[in-house]
């Protein structure tokens, strides 16, 4: 740095100075620089009866390390007195981004420090700052305009276009705002896409203490279409909130209204929902579900901790026809809390009823090593959810349903009791239940009945009865050694291969089944007879099927395929081969006699070892 100064003998400033710098370095650390290298440059200060002149260029380059600054560059030029500056031009620069002030302003030492207006030409190139993750151009102007206050207002307008990632681009962004410290009001912040959707926000941020005033969001369009699965969409959606308050809790309430949501499964479904909230916890969450004259109404609240999730609910009605259906008794709660491998969640009693049945649940899991369950339906009708499904479900009505169970470091003990009916008479083939993919077969009178237990010494097949029209239609019981271990890592179902195994099925001929049977899969059984046997052990297991059928015929296919007579079929299988005994059959009278054998042999039976029930947690 050369310094050359010239005084008159009573002057207390020189008549004329200067000070020329070829080249300067200022330490980082003196200026505050974190991560940047010290600041290098050159410059010139030149000083003659009360009066400078200022020439600076200078340029900060980061640290090695720090992949996410870059370098930035100053232009300065200013004259002046020791009273104000004026800076006739200035131009701070980086890689996508440059701030050039577009004409001369005075800035006073004293007092005010801006006492006419002044405006800053900025633009950016977001392609170039990798460190945001976005693309496209923006550029605007920033206005400095004098106030009574010390330091200026800034009034700023930022345009753009495609600006976004390479997944999501807004076709046009606005930003616009005010900067009168310390407080910063976003007046618009406007994205608009090339679908038409738009969202903008807005709102008072004080800078020092980082709280925020009168925030407001809203969102419309169709935007969130593309990240639907296939099969899904929706007419339209509108979302609009306020927020305000520390931006590290904020506190925030809002409205979401989605028409015309289409799935493959269900009817058009109208959807509204409201919150109030602070942060990532939602004090009051209402959410209604509608499809024609079906109404799902919820209320409660939700916690979304960084290691415990809850949902409370306080209402969850059913509704047809603006009737109330099914009812929640008291509020429940369901709870999850844990992370990884190890995690636990739980359901208060769920007490869910009125005149369209009971459902009752509770349970408790702590993964891997426990959990317990109770679940109970009483008088429920799939035709509950028939004004939302697309599809029309079978008509069946559930008229008792028991489960409960748990494990605790071992095999799951559970019992389960059911019985349920389809269908009614038939003055109710027309039920406006029809599944049409089942013809008749979805309202044919049918009932069923199963009782089934579990513990560590296997699973216990007690009843399972299927009726219709008061005929047994296919029975069976037995029992066989397999435990379910859900704590198990990656099997959970195991198989006993040394314990016993029984095992007792039976379908009985019943005319009006077997022909709607029949019509749906185009094989027609008249009077058919099929018993099931199976004994032994895992490691050594006995089979047996036998089949008898007075007629077989083919309704569908060529109109001249013959009808098969007299079927008699049996087969067995052990451990080492399969073998079809007996296969006899008439065609047009002329009997058709069939035998095989099939060996098994240990590579069939390691492969079935091999296949194990997964749990994922």
């Amino acid at each position: 740095v050369d310094l050359a100064a010239q005084f008159g003998r009573e002057d207390r400033w020189p008549s004329q100075a200067s000070v020329e710098a070829p080249e300067f370095r200022l330490p980082a650390s003196l200026l505050k620089l974190q991560g940047y290298r010290d600041l290098s440059g050159s410059g010139r200060i030149l000083w003659k009866a009360g009066h400078f002149g200022v020439d600076l260029k200078a340029e900060a380059r980061p640290l090695a390390r720090q992949l996410h600054l870059y370098p930035v560059k100053l232009r300065l030029h200013a004259t002046g007195d020791t009273n104000a500056a004026v800076v006739e031009s200035a131009l701070v620069s980086s890689p996508g981004l440059r701030a050039e002030l577009s004409h001369g302003v005075t800035v006073h030492f004293h007092g005010l420090v801006l006492r006419e207006p002044a405006r800053l030409q900025v633009a950016a190139d977001l392609s170039q700052l990798p460190w945001l993750g976005l693309k496209g151009k923006l550029a605007g102007q920033a206005d400095f305009a004098p106030t009574g206050a010390r330091l200026p207002v800034v009034r700023f307008d930022l345009s753009g276009a495609e600006v976004g990632t390479t997944q999501l681009k807004a076709l046009t962004l606005q930003l616009a705002g005010r900067l009168d410290w310390p407080w910063l009001d976003i007046r618009q912040a406007k994205a608009r896409f090339k679908d038409g959707s738009v969202a903008q926000a807005g709102g008072r941020v004080q800078v020092v203490k980082e709280t925020v005033a009168n925030g407001q969001f809203q969102f419309s369009g169709a935007l969130a279409r593309r990240w639907l699965p296939p099969g899904y969409t929706y007419g339209s959606l509108q979302v609009t909130g306020a927020f305000q308050g520390s931006l590290t809790n904020l506190a925030h309430h809002g409205r979401l209204e989605l028409s015309q949501f289409h799935t493959p499964y269900s009817q058009p479904l109208e959807l509204r929902a409201e919150w109030t909230g602070e942060a990532t916890n939602l004090n009051r969450v209402e959410l209604a579900v509608s499809a024609g004259r079906a109404k799902l109404l919820a209320q409660g609240s939700l916690t979304l901790g960084p290691h415990q999730k809850a949902l409370q609910l306080t209402q969850l009605s059913l509704q047809n026809a603006q009737q109330p259906v099914l009812d929640l008794v008291h509020p429940c709660r369901i709870q999850l809390a844990g992370k990884g491998q190890a995690w636990q969640a739980s359901l208060s009693a769920l007490d869910w009823r009125g005149s369209g049945g009971e459902v009752q649940m509770e349970g408790a899991l702590n993964w891997p090593t426990q959990g317990r369950f109770q679940v109970s339906l009483a008088r429920v009708s799939s035709s509950l959810l028939s004004g939302f499904t697309k599809t029309n479900l079978p008509p069946i009505r559930l008229a008792k349903l028991a489960l409960t169970g748990g494990w605790t470091n071992g095999p799951a003990s559970f019992a389960l009791e059911l019985s349920a009916a389809q269908g009614g008479s038939s003055s109710q083939s027309t039920n406006s239940l029809a599944v049409p993919a089942l013809g008749a077969l979805s309202t044919l009178p049918l009932s069923a009945e199963l009782k089934l237990s579990g513990n560590a010494k296997g699973v216990t097949l007690s009843n399972l009865l299927v009726r219709s029209d008061s005929s047994t239609l296919v029975s069976a019981q037995g029992s066989l050694a397999m435990t379910l271990t859900p704590g198990s890592p990656g099997q959970m179902l195991h198989f006993d291969a040394a314990k016993p195994l029984q095992l007792e099925a039976m379908a009985e001929p019943q005319v009006r089944f077997w022909q709607e049977l029949g019509t749906w899969t185009g094989v027609s059984l008249s009077q058919p007879h099929l018993e099931l046997h199976l004994s032994g052990t895992w490691n050594s297991p006995v089979g047996a099927l036998e089949l008898r059928a007075q007629q077989i015929r083919f309704q569908k296919g060529p109109a001249n395929l013959p009808a098969l007579q007299d079927l008699q079929l049996s087969l067995t299988i052990d451990r080492q081969q399969a073998r079809l005994a007996e296969a006899r059959v008439f065609v047009q009278g002329q009997p058709v006699l069939l035998t095989a054998e099939l060996p098994l042999g240990q590579s069939v039976w390691a492969g079935l070892n091999r296949s194990k029930l997964r749990v994922w947690a």
